[in-house]
Order: C-alpha cells, then structure tokens, then sequence
C-alpha cells in the first residue's frame, strides 16, 4: 500500500513539472519576437504565437485552421511546396531567406527556421516555423551599401538642410574640397563657397526650393565655383536635388571638379584663336600677293599696241583679282570654313562691270543668291566659272551699245546639289560654235572648272544665251 502511494506522489510530481515546463515553453514561445508557427505536413496553420501576430497583422483566430499560403506572395506559391517535401524528408531549413505577406497586403523580409515535429513514436506529424522579420536590417545593409557607393564615387556628393548646414560629405567631397567630414558636419555651405558666389547661391536655392516644376530642374547641369580649404578656387560641374522628409527639405548637389577641364578647354580656345588669326593674315597676305600679280599684269598690257594682247592681258588680271576677292572676303570673315557666295558674287559682278566700263542704265544686273555658303575648294571654282560667264557676256553679248541685263542665279537644286546659272538677253550664243571644244581659254577654263566640282554643264539658246551648271555643295 505505502509502495502504491509513493509511485503515485512520482507520478504526480512529473506530471506537475511537465505541466510547468510545457506552461512555462508557452509562455517563452508567446512572448517571443520572433514568429513561432505550427502547421500540419498540408500546411495548415495549427499555432500562432504573439510574435506572428506583430510580424504578419493577423490574430491567431483568423487564421488557425486556414493554409500557410495566405502569407505567400503569388510569385512564390511553390515555394512552400519544395519546404514541406524537405520536412517529410525529416530535413531542417535554417535560416532561409524569404519574402511574405502581410495582412493589409506588404511585403515583410523574414528568415525562417523550419523543423519537422514528430510524435512520441518518431514519426513526422508538421513543421514548425521560427520567422525572424529582417526588412529593417535589409534596408539598414542597402542604406549602408548607398553609403558606400556614396564613398566610392569620384564625385562630391554634399547635402544640406533647409538652413544650408552639411548633413551628408561623401569621401568625394573630401578630396575635392580638402575637408575632413569631421571639419565640415553642420558647418553652413559658405564654408566651400567663394565669397563673391554666396549671394547668388543663396538665391539659385531659394529659386529651386520654390520652383513647382522641380523634376525639370533635378539633375540639372550647370557651371558652379567652389573653393578648398587651402581657399583656391576650383570650376566645378554640378547638379542639385530636392528631397521633401518628414516636412523638411533636403538639399543633395553633386559636384564634378572640371578646373583641368575648362583649362585644357581654355588653351584649345587660345590656340584656335592663334591659329584662326594665323590664317587670317595668310588670306590677306594671299590676297594682297594676288593684288600685285594684277597690277603686274595691267602694267605688262600697257607696253603692248596689240589689242588681242591687252585683252589677254585683261582677262587674265580678271581672274586674278576674282581669286584675290574670295581671299579677301575669308579674311573679313567671322567663318574660315564658308564664304558666303551672295556677297561675294555680288561685289565680283560688280568689279566686272566696273573693269569693262559697263553703263549700268545700258546693261542691268540681276543677282539670285539665297544663304549658300561653300568651302575655299568649291567657292574658288564656283567664282572663276562665274568671272568667265559673266566676263564672256559683257565682251560679246550686247555690242555697238545694244541694251539688256545678265542675270546670276545660285540655288539649292537638291539636298546636295548646287544650280549655278549664268544668262543674258544679248545677242546670243553662235550656232556654229561648240563651247565644249572652242580654243578661247575663257570657255574651256568654264568647262575644266565643271569637271573639277564634279558637275554638269548645259547651253541653252535662244532669247540669248543661258549657262546651266549643277555641282556639289562640297564638304
């Protein structure tokens, strides 16, 4: 009887501390952070601990009972399916990495630990969760991998608050600067601005802080100045953001340090300017070289009696006084690349008439050039076969004084084609003469200089004489 008694106080005494020890691991298991979640080998959700109910919204009445998929987002409906074939294989889970949902709908970042629970017999009966919410850590390791590419970055990268102190100075913004983050932390932007800048900085901010339209305005480039701890001063390239949080504003400018740039830019500019104004005082020395190869000619026509002679002579100082006018007009010129072909032209056919004592009442002068502006290799050819033309039109269109007008025309016939037309109402090309095979200089030279600019040549007759050449516009 007494061995009867004593066996029953045992078992009654393992069975109160198994009672404390499964009342106490409740009470560990309810007020743990994490989420402790028990399910059967289908995934039905059998326990649900205080730690799930902050970690995913839900209260354990609402979802005991119901499968464990209501937490799955649905781009990763299988994946509990490949855990719950790894606990019937007895296998354990540690520590994986995964995406769940909420109650309201968001996305939490957990690490589960998933273990299979077995009956007193040892065989698997579910699975028990241990999930451990890591979003914060998650974005503390991405705000920690912004700060590093925030250090990397050769940039300056500086923030400032609404009152222009530094929040934020990159590793960047100490090379560039010469600062320390330690030195500058809550210092007002100043620090790092020439002082002759400050005012106009404080109003570009004022001005951005403002502006409504600031996605034009983010990111936008423009030339700043700074200046180093040793107080020089540096051009810098710089764009700014603006960032609203918790009802403050937050000032981001991101600063590229150009100061080698703009001086490599600098002595590109002066050398161009050295070697424009070079090429400059070559054309007016070209054109003044031409000049006396002219008077040379006038004065060698002078000892001549023979007429044939002079006009030689004359037609030849034409041609050198056109090629010295289109040297003249590159030397006058803002562009070295392009002549303008309307005022050349024109201050050409002017000369012209003046070197063949032309009555403008008795013969007019009609020009057609719109904005066409060839190279020095098209524009002296282009010239020449307009100095022949014309020179060919006043020698022999309108003799003994008969009155008219010799027309010039120069227009865009294509995208890359040029239409040069010289014409006159005089007395009209004769029927038996072949301008492609004559022995004037004059017509042949016309007809080479064509084929030097690639183009065509064409002779119309009748209501006098018209010459219709098409070239390319050059380079």
């Amino acid at each position: 009887m007494r061995k009867t008694q004593a066996d029953h106080n045992r078992k009654g005494r393992r069975a109160h501390q198994e009672h404390e020890a499964i009342s106490r691991l409740a009470a560990i298991v309810e007020s743990s952070n994490d989420a402790i979640i028990g399910k059967t080998l289908e995934g039905i959700i059998t326990s649900w601990n205080g730690g799930a109910e902050r970690i995913y919204g839900y209260l354990a009445k609402e979802v005991e009972g119901r499968p464990i998929s209501i937490l799955m987002p649905p781009d990763h409906a299988d994946e509990m399916r490949h855990i719950l074939e790894k606990i019937r294989r007895g296998e354990r889970v540690d520590h994986y990495e995964a995406v769940r949902l909420r109650k309201d709908g968001s996305r939490v970042d957990v690490s589960l630990t998933i273990s299979p629970i077995r009956n007193a017999e040892g065989q698997i009966i579910g699975a028990s969760t241990i999930a451990r919410g890591i979003t914060e850590r998650n974005r503390g390791e991405e705000a920690l991998r912004s700060v590093a590419i925030l250090d990397i970055a050769e940039d300056a990268i500086i923030s400032v608050d609404e009152d222009q102190r530094i929040l934020l100075f990159n590793q960047g913004a100490e090379r560039v600067f010469g600062y320390s983050i330690q030195e500058v932390m809550g210092q007002p932007l100043d620090l790092l601005l020439p002082s002759r800048f400050i005012e106009e900085h404080h109003r570009h901010i004022t001005e951005f802080a403002k502006s409504p339209d600031v996605s034009r305005k983010m990111g936008e480039r423009r030339e700043v100045f700074g200046r180093r701890k040793d107080q020089t001063e540096f051009s810098a390239e710089a764009s700014i953001s603006k960032l609203d949080l918790r009802g403050k504003k937050i000032f981001s400018v991101m600063l590229r340090d150009i100061s080698d740039r703009k001086q490599t830019e600098n002595l590109i500019k002066t050398s161009l300017k050295e070697k424009e104004m070079l090429l400059k005082e070559i054309h007016h020395r070209v054109k003044n070289n031409l000049q006396i190869v002219s008077s040379l000619l006038s004065l060698q026509s002078a000892y001549s009696n023979d007429a044939a002679v002079r006009a030689v002579f004359k037609d030849s100082q034409s041609r050198v006084e056109s090629m010295a006018l289109m040297h003249e007009h590159l030397y006058q010129s803002k562009d070295l690349e392009k002549i303008d072909l309307a005022s050349y032209i024109q201050t050409l056919a002017a000369n012209l008439f003046i070197s063949y004592g032309v009555n403008s009442h008795t013969i007019g002068l009609n020009i057609g050039v719109d904005n066409v502006f060839l190279n020095i290799d098209t524009a002296i050819p282009c010239g020449l076969i307009v100095n022949e033309l014309v020179s060919n039109a006043l020698k022999h269109a309108f003799p003994a004084g008969l009155k008219g007008q010799i027309n010039i025309s120069l227009q865009p016939e294509s995208d890359s084609e040029l239409l040069l037309i010289v014409s006159d109402n005089g007395f009209g090309f004769p029927e038996n003469l072949d301008f492609r095979n004559t022995a004037t200089l004059g017509l042949r030279l016309v007809n080479t200089l064509t084929a030097q600019l690639g183009g065509t040549i064409e002779l119309l007759r009748g209501a006098g004489t018209s010459f219709r050449i098409t070239f390319g516009k050059g380079g």
